[in-house]
């Protein structure tokens, strides 16, 4: 650093990510052109119990372990939301292979009789998924956090 304050340090860094853990919702959908049924995902949320970092071998490690310990929560928070984004921004590459095999092999009769759900219990896509910023031959059909549950109607698989 060429400025003030001038600090160099080396050291060691550990961080711990504990109680780590993800529920993600699916929910069947069917296509308002064709009717065809699909897997999507209607919600993630990824929770995390604790996040703990410590320093050693640096001659201020008492300094910086004191800091990770206040800015434990706000970094806790921030890899949940990071993680979670992530997950959401990448489900549609998840989700497409099992849509087409389920299409391909023909399973949806199956699937709905095991579950004794009728096809006309199943939703149409919704209006609003172009807002979610996909294109209509994406397999998701993520619904936007704030959106809530699906409506008592949707069958929903867990």
């Amino acid at each position: 650093q060429d400025q003030w304050p001038y600090a160099s340090d080396s050291g060691v860094a550990d961080a711990a990510l504990t109680g780590l853990g993800a529920v993600v919702t699916f929910a069947a959908r069917r296509r308002r052109a064709s009717g065809a049924i699909y897997l999507c995902i209607s919600q993630i949320e990824c929770n995390l119990d604790k996040v703990a970092v410590s320093f050693r071998e640096s001659k201020i490690s008492s300094l910086y372990n004191a800091l990770a310990a206040t800015l434990a929560t706000p970094l806790k928070d921030y890899v949940a939301v990071s993680l979670e984004t992530t997950l959401k921004s990448e489900a549609h590459l998840r989700l497409k292979p099992a849509n087409d095999y389920l299409e391909h092999n023909n399973l949806w009769p199956l699937l709905l009789a095991l579950s004794k759900i009728k096809e006309s219990d199943i939703p149409f896509e919704r209006d609003d998924d172009d807002a979610l910023g996909r294109d209509a031959a994406d397999s998701t059909d993520l619904l936007h956090p704030t959106a809530g549950q699906l409506p008592p109607t949707s069958p929903t698989f867990r």
